[in-house]
């Protein structure tokens, strides 16, 4: 516990004092910490840094980040472009190795690749909009909180399994926990820019919908874990895991909700 917390301290203090300045050293931050988080995604299911397959996947987070990161980068490039010719230099490798990386080895980069880029692209577009600084607080306090409450009530009081199949250790009592802590930071950011930012109401709804969705996205990189048969993404965070651990729940949440228009 003692080294979860050191870790949380040091590296989210860290983090958040690069989201405060915010600009080129967020942006490059979240760039590093995206290669990262593809890299353990890769060696989840044994698959070198190293080898091409992994490499083109690399360059494809990197160029996914920064288009949707960064208003109109390349005006006649679109992420939807790049997206094709990166699935197609992908097929093309699967012949060119003679079949030893296969559709499947594929699948799973792009769909890793995918979804590492645009999350992390999401979380840094919201510091570029009016007012980014504190949204992006706001949704990184509730996920987080969720995810501490969450984490202590479940260990001392759960009883009633979540979803066993994905998480054995996630309880019921431990996610509602997470929705109450997440809901009190609404309504304390709600009180304090009321009339500004937030109503009070829109910011408790919000930090509802944030902790639900945080949750979500913790349990599907639980699903990619129990699938590859590993217990953590990686291990450069002692007490947490690896980067792609730290921010699972963070990704699911930036992406839906600039989905959903609710940032940006």
């Amino acid at each position: 516990m003692w080294q979860r917390i050191l870790t949380a301290v040091v590296a989210g203090g860290g983090f958040l004092a690069v989201l405060s300045l915010g600009g080129n050293a967020y942006l490059t931050l979240l760039a590093v910490i995206a290669g990262i988080a593809y890299g353990e995604y890769c060696e989840m299911r044994r698959i070198s840094w190293f080898r091409v397959e992994s490499v083109i996947g690399l360059l494809y987070v990197w160029l996914l980040f920064f288009l949707l990161a960064v208003p109109k980068p390349f005006a006649a490039i679109s992420p939807f472009t790049v997206t094709i010719v990166f699935l197609f230099v992908w097929m093309l490798w699967t012949v060119i190795s003679r079949n030893k990386v296969t559709v499947d080895t594929v699948g799973y980069l792009f769909v890793g690749a995918m979804y590492i880029g645009a999350g992390f692209a999401f979380m840094a577009a919201t510091r570029f909009v009016q007012d980014g600084l504190w949204l992006s607080l706001f949704v990184i306090a509730a996920t987080w909180v969720t995810d501490s409450g969450a984490y202590l009530v479940g260990k001392r009081w759960g009883k009633h399994k979540l979803w066993p199949a994905i998480s054995p250790k996630k309880t019921v009592e431990g996610s509602i926990a997470g929705v109450v802590f997440a809901s009190l930071t609404g309504i304390l950011f709600g009180t304090l820019f009321k009339g500004s930012l937030f109503s009070l109401p829109n910011a408790f709804l919000l930090a509802v919908l944030i902790s639900v969705l945080g949750q979500l996205g913790d349990l599907i990189e639980s699903a990619l874990k129990r699938a590859n048969n590993v217990k953590d993404s990686g291990h450069l965070l002692p007490g947490h895991g690896g980067m792609l651990d730290r921010f699972d729940s963070l990704l699911f949440t930036f992406m839906c909700l600039h989905i959903f228009h609710l940032i940006g």
